[in-house]
């Protein structure tokens, strides 16, 4: 087995996580002197092999490490030309309201609102953001709790690359790649553009991978930190009571006494606390009709697969779990103790997590009516099966690792279909990002089901936030100007024969909407009004090439269509 370097120096506690991002390239497997046929030849320059002249090529090397960041720049660069400073859903309660009430709460209510419930979870974590940014800054900006959230998910592939590098020493930088392309994907637009919504739900899993690392780190050194972060996951999400059940199953796994000892403690501690005065909020699932009906095994499987189809996904989530059982037995050293491989404890305990998230979501939310099958699409929940189909590709090359062959045929087979799903992804990714954007700029408040009833209550949340100084959206909105209009915001299914159905993003404004033939003669000519939900209008026409005009409140779009 390969052992790791990871460089001369000591880990600080403080500095420990960035050491990773400054280090994370440099681990090389290093030989093992007990076996002869493992001993370094000196190899003179002319007869050095071209493996060896590959890996040490300074040139080649760094091409790599800037490989590494592709997906990282393409998401943000995406991030930053979609994302503006205004509220979302929830920023409104989570972020505005709670803001206003911690600014002029006592001490005591202060500690009791960080720890008070949002909908049916306590985001502690979000909620620490949210305080150390208005007291740092003076100012709420949307646009800066947006990539702070963001961020959060590069720490999570930073600590992945930690973790794949111990099991896959040589080829690393390749897994990590298509780990990143999987982590990047855009279908996960909602945690991407929605500051609430990333920075609870990136941020409980970047816990759970801060407190894996330091309960993996060898000896005690560390032990304080990892049950620090551990607590504060449990705090910060409804899945992070999963994450500490999964910290939990690492540390018993490890066989190390003193850190199963502290993760099940503070497990069992935080159990009780989390439900202290906790309220069911929402309609959810009872765990005692779990797996009762159909909808709940579907909801599951689409939940796994839905990374690579939305419209196959219960049948890639079956083939994933099957691939999973066939791939497992690779990382156990004893079938019959089910002891695994120290390096692949880790993995172990992430796929655990995802898993065991999946099941809960499938749970708690496929009999929300209001939800129902599409919950199991649901954008915010779509970086665990990302990071699923990550582990699977790791998996893989864990079982082919020293088979040549087999690893240039499974990179060019599991790699292609990774990058298909990307492609996919990203174009759905990209038109939602655009349509959030479209929202956002013609609702005066998006909150809620965005009725009247719901528009007075974002009213009356906003006005607060701007008389205390935290947040202002009339000026933000006075300083939005977005002039390049993008035909994306005009979505057009011609699925239908002979008809083409127009979705349009909610506006309070009529709309118009013409449509010409390919001579430029009007054919049809609708009006819309403003509805509070987003807005369908059919046309139904003959096969042929058209142009549609839009035109809502002195704003013109158009769009070339075809129907067959």
């Amino acid at each position: 087995m390969h052992s790791i370097k990871s460089g001369n120096a000591q880990f600080n506690v403080v500095p420990d996580i960035l050491v990773i991002v400054k280090n994370f390239y440099m681990a090389t497997p290093s030989p093992d002197k007990s076996n002869k046929a493992t001993k370094i030849k000196e190899i003179t320059p002319a007869g050095e092999s071209a493996d060896k002249w590959w890996q040490n090529n300074k040139y080649i090397t760094w091409l790599g490490y800037c490989l590494l960041l592709v997906p990282v720049v393409i998401y943000f660069s995406l991030v930053n030309k979609y994302a503006v400073n205004l509220p979302y859903l929830d920023d409104y309660n989570a972020i505005l309201e709670f803001l206003s009430k911690f600014k002029t709460a006592d001490f005591t209510d202060k500690i009791a609102l960080l720890f008070s419930q949002h909908s049916d979870h306590r985001i502690f974590h979000a909620r620490i953001i949210y305080v150390l940014y208005y007291y740092i800054f003076g100012k709420i900006n949307f646009i800066h709790l947006i990539f702070i959230g963001n961020l959060q998910l590069v720490v999570i592939y930073f600590l992945f690359i930690h973790f794949i590098k111990k099991v896959v020493p040589k080829y690393w930088s390749i897994v990590s790649l298509f780990a990143g392309i999987c982590l990047f994907d855009l279908s996960s637009y909602e945690n991407a553009d929605y500051a609430m919504c990333g920075i609870t739900n990136y941020g409980v899993l970047m816990l759970f991978m801060v407190s894996l690392y330091y309960y993996n780190k060898t000896g005690h050194k560390y032990l304080i930190l990892a049950g620090l972060f551990e607590a504060i996951c449990i705090f910060s999400s409804g899945s992070g009571l999963i994450c500490a059940l999964c910290l939990v199953v690492f540390t018993l796994l490890s066989r190390e006494k003193l850190k199963s000892i502290t993760s099940a403690s503070i497990f069992i501690t935080g159990i009780p606390l989390y439900y202290f005065h906790y309220q069911k909020m929402t309609e959810m699932g009872n765990i005692t009709d779990a797996f009762t009906s159909t909808r709940d095994v579907s909801f599951f499987f689409h939940m796994l697969g839905n990374h690579f189809s939305f419209e196959y996904g219960v049948f890639i989530g079956v083939c994933e779990l099957v691939f999973l059982l066939v791939l497992l037995p690779t990382n156990l050293k004893s079938i019959r103790k089910f002891k695994f491989k120290p390096e692949t404890l880790p993995l172990i305990s992430i796929l655990c997590l995802l898993i065991g998230t999946s099941l809960s979501i499938a749970v708690f939310r496929s009999n929300d009516e209001r939800l129902g099958e599409i919950a199991s699409y649901a954008s915010r929940y779509l970086i665990y099966t990302h990071m699923l189909a990550a582990v699977l590709f790791l998996l893989l090359w864990i079982k082919i690792d020293g088979k040549n062959k087999s690893l240039y045929v499974t990179t060019l087979a599991a790699g292609s279909l990774i990058l298909f799903a990307y492609a996919n992804n990203s174009e759905f990714g990209k038109n939602m990002l655009v349509k959030a954007q479209r929202r956002l700029e013609f609702y005066p408040y998006y909150y809620k089901d965005r009725t009247r009833q719901d528009m007075d209550e974002a009213m009356e949340i906003a006005t607060e936030a701007c008389r205390q100084g935290i947040y202002c959206i009339d000026e933000e909105r006075r300083n939005i100007h977005i002039d390049d209009i993008d035909s994306m915001a005009i979505q057009i299914n011609t699925s239908e024969p002979r008809s083409a159905v127009v979705d349009l993003p909610a506006s309070p404004n009529k709309y118009l909407l013409t449509v010409f033939n390919a001579d430029g003669r009007k054919l049809v000519e609708k009006t819309s009004d403003g509805q509070e939900y987003d807005i369908h209008v059919v046309f139904k026409i003959s096969p042929g090439n058209y142009v549609l005009k839009v035109q809502n409140n002195n704003r013109n779009w158009q769009k070339a269509f075809t129907v067959k």
